[in-house]
């Protein structure tokens, strides 16, 4: 249930067994297996049923729950009908219905397998729906369908077209809809980034220093990756970047680490998508323009140097 969760929101989740079942009365701890569960830096408890419930029970149960506990809950359902679906909704009940949909109102999420009209609105784009719309403006797209989407950024067309439910929800104007059709263009790449911008997220989702530089070479992000687009003098340290799937190589460990105050060999960062780009030394250009935080823009000679940086290599 959790890895259809995370495959849903295209982020990770993290997750732990409930410890305060004691203080619940037996109605609740006999219904539903409760757990800790954390979305993008937001708690909540996940209530997953193990047994049928009509509406009814659900809605009172759902509301003596967030009460007794004094957090907000989600239901985790194996079953319920279009009409139960569409009542919660209504209500503003959250739940994950499993294989078919997730609605979190409170966390701006409606996601759903089925059918794209189920997305109402969203808060924050994910890391594949950013790479893709990155792509676009890279190989400058020409009316790309879901499935040409799917092809070149190597997914299903699944994932492909849950990326255009984001699209279409954050009306996103290069997104053209027609009935069923959905086909995305750039036309001019930095007034599609323009335009884009505001709901495009930080690819960076943790930062490591690192007591010591790492022996053999590794692709460049922040602040380095920006010195190697452009004449901007490096950090005193290198940085690199690392996706998910390939920073379990590297000793990131409290041990590792050095402490608070104290220059560091290197800058791990962990990143939430990998778009290559160039010789593949360094990260994309338009990532690294994303990546720089709200402190170094304000140095004049970084944001003059993330302005050559996308001239030369990206418009």
């Amino acid at each position: 249930m959790f890895e259809y969760i995370a495959e849903v929101l295209h982020m990770d989740i993290e997750y732990s067994s409930f410890e305060g079942t004691a203080d619940l009365p037996l109605y609740i701890t006999g219904a539903y297996d409760l757990y800790n569960l954390r979305i993008d830096k937001s708690d909540m408890l996940l209530a997953v049923s193990n047994t049928e419930i009509n509406l009814s029970v659900l809605r009172k149960q759902h509301r003596r729950i967030e009460a007794l506990t004094g957090m907000r809950c989600v239901l985790y359902l194996n079953s319920m009908t279009y009409y139960a679906r569409d009542k919660m909704i209504e209500e503003g009940i959250p739940f994950v219905w499993e294989g078919r949909q997730l609605y979190i109102p409170f966390l701006g999420m409606s996601l759903s397998n089925n059918t794209r009209t189920e997305l109402a609105y969203c808060t924050k784009i994910s890391f594949l729906t950013q790479k893709l719309l990155l792509t676009a403006i890279y190989q400058k797209w020409e009316k790309a369908n879901v499935t040409a989407a799917a092809e070149i950024l190597g997914v299903s067309k699944m994932s492909a077209s849950r990326c255009y439910d984001e699209i279409e929800a954050f009306g996103i104007r290069q997104l053209e809809v027609k009935g069923r059709a959905r086909t995305l263009t750039c036309g001019n790449k930095k007034d599609f980034w323009e335009s884009i911008k505001s709901v495009l997220i930080d690819p960076v989702i943790m930062s490591y220093a690192l007591r010591r530089d790492l022996e053999d070479s590794h692709a460049l992000s922040g602040i380095s990756a920006l010195a190697g687009y452009s004449l901007l003098a490096d950090d005193p340290y290198p940085t690199y970047g690392f996706t998910k799937k390939d920073i379990g190589s590297i000793d990131v460990s409290k041990s590792a680490l050095i402490p608070p105050g104290e220059t560091p060999g290197c800058i791990v960062q962990k990143i939430g998508y990998w778009i290559e780009f160039g010789d593949g030394t360094k990260m994309d250009p338009l990532s690294v323009a994303l990546s720089i935080s709200e402190e170094d823009k304000k140095d004049p000679r970084v944001e003059k140097a993330v302005e050559e940086m996308l001239e030369e290599y990206v418009w």
